[in-house]
């Protein structure tokens, strides 16, 4: 056998491997800071403070209130739900300072994933707009990302990249702003404040 014909053969055995291999979730899940495990259903509110800009410095800062729901801490059981932008607490920035919010719609996109000191998801967040001459607004994060780093969960702090859709086009965009952590239930009962309650590991 050739050099080439053995160095192609040895390739495509690799290649075949490498394609049996299953892909795995993150080792990294959501649990009890004290390094318990979570057991049952559980809900963490969390109120967003967050700045969206696009590429031309317009967008809004905003107050974003939202829940984290998860059954036993796992990538694949965690979600965050019921997303609402508190449109009466926007203001508007740049090219957009003259608008308010009429109507919009929030939600998570994509999947949710952990790592050793954050948790990501998409973000989508499209507004109507009224009082100015912009009619729309429409922003998208894939993915944003949360660190709430390597201790107990006290804050996060947000940061993405993304894009912002309205009247005059479409346009690069960034997400910043902080997370507060606010009650927690277990099984439907509220426990109370979730700061400093919960960990990565």
């Amino acid at each position: 056998m050739s050099y080439k014909r053995f160095s192609l053969a040895a390739v495509m055995a690799l290649l075949l491997v490498a394609v049996a291999i299953p892909t795995s979730a993150s080792a990294f899940k959501l649990v009890k800071a004290d390094g318990s495990a979570i057991t049952k259903h559980t809900e963490i509110h969390l109120i967003g403070h967050t700045e969206v800009l696009d590429s031309t410095s317009s967008g809004f800062k905003c107050e974003i209130n939202t829940t984290l729901t998860t059954k036993d801490g796992t990538e694949a059981t965690t979600v965050i739900v019921n997303t609402q932008q508190i449109t009466n607490s926007c203001v508007g920035i740049g090219l957009l300072k003259e608008c308010s919010i009429t109507k919009d719609t929030t939600a998570m996109t994509g999947k949710f994933a952990f790592d050793e000191n954050a948790w990501t998801f998409g973000f989508s967040m499209n507004d109507t707009l009224a009082g100015c001459i912009y009619t729309f607004s429409n922003w998208l994060f894939e993915p944003m990302k949360v660190v709430v780093g390597k201790g107990p969960i006290t804050v996060g702090i947000m940061e993405g990249k993304g894009t912002e859709d309205d009247d005059a086009g479409k346009f690069n965009a960034t997400i910043s702003g902080e997370l507060t952590i606010g009650q927690y239930t277990e099984a439907g009962v509220n426990k109370g404040s979730a700061k400093g309650v919960f960990k990565i590991v």
